[in-house]
This record gives C-alpha cells, structure tokens and sequence, in this order.
C-alpha cells in the first residue's frame, strides 16, 4: 500500500481519469470514484487482455483502475482492479450478485522478453495470467470472468480484470432468491472472504453476537457501511464459519497428539478413538506416576483427588487428579499444595472414558492398582471406573456437595428455618460422626421419629438416596482410616485445580495447545517440588523434614545423576515415616502445627494466679532429662517446665485451648516452633521445647516413640494419667 501523497499515488489518480478511450475517460460505475470502467464491454480477448496488461507492468499506457470491488454490475463491463487496494484477492468473487457456477478456468504463462509478454512453459516463466468462468446461478446467460495476473514467485494476484458479458442480447436480471437451506425469504449474498477471515480470527474470544456487532461496526456502521459484503450476513453464517474450523482441525489434532505419543519423552500415555469422533487422551508424566505410587498406595495413603471441568478449549471435558502433597508448605498460604497429577482429556462423561483411565494409569505403573483412597463429588461415574482397575479403592465423598444437595431438597419442601437447622445438624453433626455402619443405622432410626413429625418424606427421602452414600463415603470410621482424624474431605484442592486448568486452557481450540498448557503447569510444579530441596520457589519442606533439604551451593556442584537422585527423596520419603537419624523429629502433629496460632508462651502477661515454684533439684533434673533426651517424649508438670523467671504453660501447642487449674502434666517435645512476630511467620532456628495435652497426642505420631518420665513425676502422675499416656503411645514407658 502506498499513501495518497505519494508520487505513485498521484499517478495512479491520473491514470483513473486519462485513457485513450474518449467514451471511457469519465465513465464511472455507479457514480463511484473508485470503480471507474476499463471498458464498457465485457467480451474482451486474450490478446486485448494481454495487452492490457503488458502495457501496466512496462508502463507504456495508463488504464483507470478500481480501488474497491464493484457491487452488484448487472450490465456488459470490464473492471480493472489494483489489487494492493483490496484487502483479499477472494473479495473480487463477493460482487453482491448472488451465486455463480465455476464452469472452467484456463491458466497461461509469460516470460519478459525486451518490455514484451511472450508466451512460455510453466516451468520457467515471469508472470501467470489465470482466467476463471462464471454462470450466474439464477440466469445462466449471464457470465463472469476474473482475470488475474500474478508474479512468478508472489502468491496473491497484483491486478485482476473483472469481466461482466451476456451470452445474447443483454436484458435484465431476474430478482435474486434466498440461499437454498435458508427459512427465510431474505436474497442471499456472498460474505467478503476478509470478512470470514476476521470472523475465524475472532473465534473463541467473545461472543458471536459481539463478533457480528464488532465487524459491522469495522464496516463503517449503519451511517458508512458500503453494502452487505462487507459484514456477515446473519448470526448462523458466524456458527458455522467456527464450527467449520473446528472440525477441520480436528483430524490433525488427533494426529498430531499420536504423534506425541510416538515420542519417547511425551507425556501422552494413551489415544484412544471411539465412534462419533469420541476421544480420550490419557496425560502423566514418569515422575507423577511415581509420586501417586509412594503417596496413595502406602500404609498410610494420601487421598487422590479427582474432579471433571467443563467447556475446555469449548468441547473438551478435562479430568485432573490432584494431592495435597504431605511433606511440603506452600510458602504464602503455609499449608500443604495441591499438585497436578495424572490428567484425562475427553469428549464424553461416562464410565467407560473413566475405566481407561485408570486402565492407562495401571499399565504405566503397575503399583498404582494399590490405591487406597479417592475422593469426589457425586460423580460415580469416576468411581465406578476406577474400581475395576483398583480393587482396593474406597470413596469420600465431599461434604460441601452433599450438604448442598440436603439443604436444597428441604428447601423444595419448604421446611421451616428451625426445623431444617435441626434436621441439617442430626445429619452433619450426629449421624455423619457415627463411628461404625450399625451405629449410623441405629442413629437414623432413632431420629425418623423427629422428623416425621416434620415431614414423613424427609426420612424416606434420606434413606433411599443419602444413607449409602453415608455408611459407604462419609462416616467417620471411614475418614479416620483415611487418615483425616475426624475431619471432613473437601473437594475444594481438584475444583481449585480447574479453574486453575481452565485459566489457563479455556479459549484453546486447539488440542494439541491444550495438551503444551498441561505440559507446561506440570513442569512447573515439578520444578517447584525440586527447588524446596534447596529452599527456593513456592514450596517449603515441613520442619519434619528438613532433614532433606541441601544447600543451594552444594546441590549446584552435584551430577545430574546426583541431583536426580536427591529430587526422588520426595517421593521416597513417606509422610508418615518420621526420621530416626536427625534431631528434627517430633512427635507433634505438623498439620496441627501448621493450622494452630502460635505457642501461648509468646508475648503472655505474667498470671495472676499465684505461681508454684519448683525446687531447685526439680530444675536441674528437668535440665539433665532434656539435654539427654532430645527425641524423647518427656511428661512433666507444666508449672515446672519452665526456668524459674518465665511464666507457667497456659495453652496447649496443638489445639490451643487453655489448660484447666487441674490439668498440671503435660508433654514435653521438641521442635522448631512457629510464632508470629511483627505481623510476620516465622520458625524458631532451634529445637524449643513445646507443651500439649496428654489427650491432644496423636496415636501416629506418638506410637513406638521413646517415653520418659522423670523420678519426681511418679508422685504427681495419677493412675488415670498413666493409663492415659500408656494407651496414647502404646509404647513402653522408660523410667
């Protein structure tokens, strides 16, 4: 393109208005500027047509030229159109007419021979001259010729001769009909192909009803648009230009994720293609097969999280599996990060796609058919798959979800506010915590009569769609051998995860762009997970396992094969094993740690109660037991444990609640505590010894630990204490 003030552009308006043809120097086409006629017939010869255009490209005769494509011609004309004037050479075929039948197209070759055209092999030639013809649809005697002429080596047209002729004598046109699939009686018009290239630019971005508003406004808006051309036509013609798309990149979509999978190093484990172009495309990388094996198939499993998203990439469902990774913290939030796992890309939602999935996982890795624990939604769909591959496989279900689903059944029922606040805390505060199915059966029994007198379908209704879900997925003996010690699951980490995925996915049509996302928020979680190792990137080890962590500046002397090796201690390293080999270890609960405030020694006014001052013998003796016993549990009496200037323990380390006036022993651990200070997090850099009651010890940590009671102890110790201590620690104890 070159500006209007340019020398080029000036002779290009000359040559509009000079032409040595007297009848055709002021012929303009619809009093219109910028369709000027090139001659006002149009049954023009090869040889007049070569002519023509060897005298444009020598520059031995000026010709008026068209800077736009004339709209609706319905007489006998020629057209010379510069084509740096149109924006697509396909737009000389969008003339406002109708429908054309292509009937042939014939194609010669130029080479320039001293400032002539002579004809030449296509093997070797300057220029081609194409020339394609059209009937008109709705009057086959009318016809139209497009002459192009291009540069040997350019790929776009740089003038075009647009012929309009009548096989005849020349007579009106009849009217112009609606397209043959419209229900409606509006004429149809062929849409500019720039225009349908910026309907497919658009596509995925916004609405088609935003993109229609948009290019009509491009158009020029009601007040500038030139004619119909130059918009799209109707709401459907912008559906089927994306739907169009999409299919024709389906095919090599799914050929080029097979390739993938050829590819040693892919994460791609498996296509799979089923009818009405169904596909499922089944991601993991080596080092997630891995860690899912040591994390959920272990004594003490960790939950596999799993949850379907919608509307990825606009047709794709995708069905992450996620963990809350248990030796590690995420360094803002401090608790433990949710970690992409094993993912599934897919078209259907049954439990057939589902089956293969854990199928594909299974044959990867064949540990993995030893997974203890997956939780979900009420998508059973997922279960069901899984539990063919997976034997031992037990559901938890959300509680959110199924609470959701009680509250708006009573609410249908229009149950009283206070009413349903009953009935809403027997489920999720009573039968919801029975320790054993018999005891939940016994339970809901003794409450139908309650509800009954609310509603007699309240009961019926439970009991035939809730209380299997109940006995089977959410009673707390079930979440205890989860490891959830009485907590609910939640499914709020995999719908965290999918707004995460579809963050990022959600505007890729493009499969193979969706599975390069996946890709790439995998590596960069893995990344993460490695650098805690050296104490960098958005994750921490616990201070259980600090013990695994290396200096920066060693881990960068290592070999690969070194540093490979120290990454694999994450997924070797189990959560529940405790180190034996280092002075971290703790017998404290670290997700209480991590979840409580900090110790109730920081930062406390002195009591007001008057304070019983150990003896001097107690002191040492205290002294000497800590000293000596670092990985020990120790019992003392809490108005001891401290020198003699600080004040008594008054708050448990682990729940936080005050200790009563009688409650005088407790345990004795060491670790690095947690405080806040200045508005900041931060961890003691020593072992401090921390308090916690004797009924706040937790059976996994304190099991086969050492115990020690000091000699003044037995005199405080009460048999109830003792067999208290003795059934927390199943241990001996070490006098």
């Amino acid at each position: 393109m070159v500006s209007d003030d340019s020398p080029v552009a000036s002779r290009r308006k000359r040559r509009v208005l000079s032409s040595s043809d007297e009848d055709d120097v002021t012929s303009l086409f619809d009093e219109n500027v910028k369709t000027p006629y090139l001659k006002k017939t149009g049954k023009l010869t090869l040889k007049e047509i070569i002519s023509i255009f060897g005298d444009i490209i020598f520059n031995t005769k000026s010709f008026p030229r068209c800077t736009e494509v004339p709209y609706r011609c319905s007489h006998e004309a020629a057209f010379l159109i510069d084509m740096d004037s149109v924006a697509c050479h396909k737009d000389v075929t969008s003339d406002g007419l109708g429908t054309y039948v292509n009937n042939s197209c014939d194609r010669y070759w130029f080479k320039n021979s001293k400032g002539q055209l002579i004809r030449c092999s296509s093997k070797k030639f300057d220029y081609e001259v194409k020339s394609t013809h059209f009937n008109l649809k709705r009057d086959k005697s009318f016809k139209r010729r497009i002459i192009e002429l291009t540069k040997s080596a350019a790929k776009a047209p740089i003038f075009t001769i647009l012929c309009y002729s009548f096989k005849g004598a020349s007579h009106p046109l009849p009217p112009m009909q609606p397209h043959g699939n419209s229900k409606c009686d509006r004429a149809y018009t062929s849409t500019k192909q720039s225009v349908r290239t910026k309907i497919t630019e658009k596509k995925g971005k916004v609405t088609n009803q935003v993109i229609h508003d948009s290019l009509f406004q491009e158009a020029g808006g009601v007040l500038k648009v030139k004619n119909d051309t130059d918009y799209p036509r109707n709401m459907r013609q912008i559906y089927t230009a994306k739907s169009n798309q999409q299919s024709a990149t389906s095919k090599d979509d799914i050929f080029d994720i097979i390739s993938k999978k050829a590819d040693p190093n892919s994460y791609v484990l498996d296509v799979h293609c089923g009818q009405n172009c169904h596909i499922a495309i089944t991601l993991a990388s080596p080092y997630q097969l891995e860690m899912l094996e040591s994390m959920c198939c272990s004594k003490n499993p960790v939950i596999l999280g799993i949850d379907m998203t919608y509307n990825c990439g606009e047709k794709y469902y995708i069905t992450p599996t996620v963990i809350q990774h248990p030796l590690l913290l995420h360094t803002q939030t401090m608790v433990e990060p949710t970690i992409l796992g094993p993912t599934i890309i897919h078209t259907e939602h049954n439990e057939n796609v589902y089956r293969k999935f854990a199928s594909d996982l299974v044959n990867a890795r064949p540990g993995l058919r030893g997974v203890k624990f997956l939780g979900s939604d009420r998508q059973h769909e997922i279960y069901n798959g899984f539990k063919v591959q997976m034997p031992d496989l037990k559901l938890l279900l959300c509680k959110r979800h199924v609470e959701e689903n009680v509250t708006s059944f009573l609410e249908k029922r229009n149950i009283a506010q206070a009413a349903k606040t009953d009935i809403l805390d027997d489920i999720f505060k009573d039968l919801i915590n029975c320790s054993s199915e018999s005891e939940f059966v016994k339970e809901l029994y003794q409450i139908k009569c309650r509800w009954d007198e609310t509603d007699p379908n309240i009961f019926t209704w439970f009991n035939r769609y809730q209380s299997t879900s109940f006995k089977e997925s959410l009673i707390k003996c079930h979440r205890d051998a989860a490891g959830l010690q009485g907590k609910h699951f939640y499914n709020n980490a995999c719908e965290s995860m999918n707004r995460l995925m579809k963050t990022n996915v959600s505007r890729k049509t493009n499969l193979c762009a969706i599975v390069d996302e996946w890709v790439g928020l995998v590596n960069s979680q893995e990344n993460h997970l490695h650098r805690s190792l050296i104490n960098e990137g958005k994750f921490k080890l616990k201070a259980l396992y600090k013990h695994l962590e290396i200096p920066k500046h060693e881990f960068f002397k290592k070999t690969e094969a070194q540093r490979e090796k120290i990454c694999k201690k994450l997924n070797t390293q189990h959560c529940s094993e405790v180190p034996d080999n280092h002075s971290t270890q703790s017998s404290i609960s670290l997700t209480q740690l991590m979840t409580s405030s900090v110790s109730g020694r920081a930062g406390h006014k002195l009591s007001d109660k008057p304070r019983k001052r150990p003896a001097q013998n107690m002191q040492s003796e205290f002294c000497a037991d800590t000293q000596v016993h670092d990985k020990s549990v120790i019992f003392k009496d809490r108005f001891s444990s401290l020198p003699k200037k600080g004040p008594p323990i008054s708050k448990c380390y682990s729940c936080r609640s005050s200790y009563l006036p009688t409650e005088n022993v407790v345990a004795c651990v060491k670790t690095y505590r947690q405080y806040f200070k200045d508005g900041k997090h931060h961890i003691s850099h020593k072992l401090e010894n921390v308090y916690v009651h004797l009924r706040c010890m937790n059976h996994k940590d304190f099991q086969e630990k050492p115990i020690h009671i000091c000699n003044y102890m037995h005199n405080i110790l009460s048999t109830t204490d003792m067999d208290q201590i003795k059934q927390a620690t199943r241990s001996s104890v070490d006098n």
